[in-house]
């Protein structure tokens, strides 16, 4: 039975991280590794860390200077001895006791290179701690679908029943595909998983669905995502034009089914539109000048939209401004247009 191992970053995260560590400690399948990514925490994370490693020889610590979550994951990489690779998010965890022998038996029976799965979410709620599940995104296809499909027809068939998550947590990996690829995440950008899914996939000889729940996500409003600092929308703004306009040059060089190059240029097209929605949550005008800038400079991204409403979104913008144009986004998504 192949070892896998599960790549824990892990920052600043005392208050989740016992519930992280145990959900893979619980595991019925037993050939794991564990590698705990302390990537400079300051709190008590790091002396957890160090009391899970004394209790269970899985467990392996790895002390890094804090290079956020992308340079902590690539040295789980770098460091893993797994056949199989999985990552957990250091304030989730895995709600299956058994879900890594299933992965197992899938990996034996199927011989796929990649277990492609969804996740369920939640929050606590305040003093209350209530827990209020979130629902995750289900995945409308079966594998009996996709059965003679070849990977990039496999693609389009997820993007086309509306199955596609980025999350690099909830897909399960052959670690020679990531290896034999050079397969790394991007340093110091945000949505890195936005640049990575995409590429692992398209590398993958064989990909089998998993629809099951097994990873628990956690919302926290101190996370990096939910932050919502001026200076970070900007970063986030920059970051998903980097992704966008490399990921537009990858599929170019790379995809050869016409059909998939227009969904996933107009999928990588539409971070045009999630521009215009960070800029509405500016409030400085130096900043808002600064936001303008970045977005005039891609307004090339629109050629990639076919939608009517992104078509009339790019029509209002001709028209008027970047401005008006937020404000109509907002309206659209309002009435659920």
């Amino acid at each position: 039975m192949g070892k896998f191992t599960v790549i824990i970053p892990i920052y600043n995260v005392e208050k989740y991280l016992e519930e992280c560590i145990d959900s893979v400690i619980n595991q019925s399948y037993k050939n794991i590794e564990i590698l705990l990514i302390n990537d400079g925490s300051d709190d008590g994370s790091l002396e957890i860390c160090k009391r899970y490693e004394k209790a269970d020889l899985r467990i392996k610590i790895i002390n890094k200077v804090n290079g956020g979550l992308s340079s902590a994951r690539n040295a789980g990489l770098d460091n893993a001895t797994g056949e199989y690779v999985m990552f957990l998010d250091s304030d989730d965890y895995i709600c299956d006791n058994n879900a890594i022998e299933k992965f197992s038996s899938i990996f034996i029976s199927t011989e796929c290179d990649l277990i492609y799965g969804t996740y369920c979410g939640f929050l606590k709620n305040g003093q209350e701690n209530i827990r209020k599940n979130i629902a995750g995104k289900k995945i409308n296809l079966t594998n009996k679908e996709i059965m003679d499909m070849s990977i990039q027809e496999v693609i389009l068939k997820i993007f086309k029943t509306k199955s596609y998550n980025c999350s690099a947590a909830t897909k399960i990996y052959r670690r020679s595909v990531l290896e034999n690829n050079k397969i790394r995440f991007r340093l110091n950008i945000y949505h890195e998983d936005e640049e990575w899914s995409p590429r692992v996939i398209m590398n993958s000889n064989k990909v089998h669905i998993y629809n099951q729940d097994f990873y628990m996500r956690r919302y926290r409003e101190d996370s990096i995502m939910t932050t919502k600092t001026e200076e970070k929308i900007l970063k986030r703004i920059d970051d998903i034009f980097f992704i966008a306009n490399e990921m537009i040059n990858y599929i170019k060089a790379n995809v050869t089914n016409h059909e998939l190059t227009y969904t996933l240029n107009e999928y990588f097209g539409s971070f045009l539109i999630t521009s215009f929605i960070l800029y509405n949550n500016i409030e400085s005008r130096e900043n808002k000048m600064i936001a303008i800038k970045k977005i005039e400079s891609n307004v090339h991204l629109f050629k990639h939209l076919r939608k009517i409403r992104y078509k009339v979104i790019q029509c209002i913008y001709n028209l008027f401004n970047i401005h008006i144009a937020a404000m109509f986004l907002v309206l659209f998504k309002r009435l659920n247009i």
